[in-house]
Formats: structure tokens, C-alpha cells, sequence
């Protein structure tokens, strides 16, 4: 039951990506914007350990987001776009419209999480038995 979605909405779509991946691109810091200088006061230097893991965490956040709309951006070039990657069913605009990367339709993530979320109760419950 593959749908697609009509040409003004994938380019309003496209629009919204490559406004969201310049944006990304715009606020990115740069590496040597991490600052690795130890301190002789130990709190500092936790301090700056803190922050300098911070600002690592948000770029892995901004790669895996501009990744995600780049291959968006690749899915409206070939014609995927719309189309949950597992069931090929259409996935909804208004879906699109809060996460315009997303690849799964709602059905398929929640199975996904739900999958996910199997697997972090089993891994945290260890060999007790």
C-alpha cells in the first residue's frame, strides 16, 4: 500500500530540510572550540572535563541530525521520500511536519521502541536466573 506524497509537498519538504541543515551548519562549533586544558584545581579541571563532554555530545546530536537530513534530502532526489523504510506504507505529513527526517511510519517506530525497550530491560536484568 505504498503512497506518495504530491510534488508542492515534497518540495516544501526539501525547502524545510536544507533550511534546517543550514541552521545546523550555521550553529556548529567547531572543534577547536573544545578546550582540553587541565587545571590544578581539581574542580575546575571537572569543570572543564563536564563541559568539554557537553560540547562532544551536542556535535554527535548535530552529525547524526545533518546525516539524517542529508538522507532525507537523498529520499526526496529518488523518490522515496514518505515512505516508511520497513513497510513502505506512506508516512503521514503531519508526522513529517514535526520530524521531517523521519524514516519509519508511526506503527513501525513503535514496534521499533517498544523492540528497544525489550532489549534495555533484558540487557539490565542480566544472568540472574
Amino acid at each position: 500500500m505504498s503512497q506518495t506524497l504530491d510534488s508542492t509537498t515534497l518540495e516544501e519538504f526539501r525547502r524545510i530540510l536544507e533550511r534546517k541543515r543550514s541552521e545546523l551548519i550555521q550553529s556548529w562549533l567547531r572543534p577547536d572550540e573544545i578546550v582540553a586544558e587541565r587545571f590544578a584545581d581539581a574542580m575546575d579541571d571537572m569543570v572543564s572535563v563536564a563541559n568539554r563532554d557537553l560540547v562532544t555530545d551536542q556535535i554527535k546530536r548535530y552529525t547524526m541530525e545533518l546525516s539524517d537530513i542529508d538522507d532525507a534530502l537523498v529520499r526526496i532526489a529518488d523518490g522515496t521520500f514518505g515512505s516508511c523504510l520497513d513497510c513502505g506504507d506512506l508516512i503521514f505529513p503531519k508526522r513529517l511536519a514535526a520530524l521531517p527526517w523521519a524514516v519509519h511510519c508511526l506503527y513501525c517506530q513503535r514496534l521499533l521502541d517498544q523492540a528497544g525497550s525489550f532489549e534495555e530491560r533484558a540487557e539490565g536484568s542480566g544472568d540472574a536466573a
